[in-house]
């Protein structure tokens, strides 16, 4: 069951990284809002590590 919450983590932080490489060619004045949902993504998904590792600790 961790195995399969790591790999959705690490899927959300992937996600991220390529929504914010996608908007790289463009001006950050059109992709504000990429941008953002691109460093949630990344962010969730290391919160979610982070989680799991937390309770993977306390086992």
């Amino acid at each position: 069951m961790f195995a399969i919450r790591i790999v959705l983590a690490l899927a959300m932080i992937v996600v991220g990284i390529v929504i914010i490489v996608r908007m790289f060619p463009y001006p950050i004045h059109e992709t504000f809002t990429g941008l953002v949902l691109g460093a949630a993504m990344i962010a969730l998904g290391a919160f979610r590590l982070y989680q799991i590792a937390r309770v993977r600790q306390g086992q």
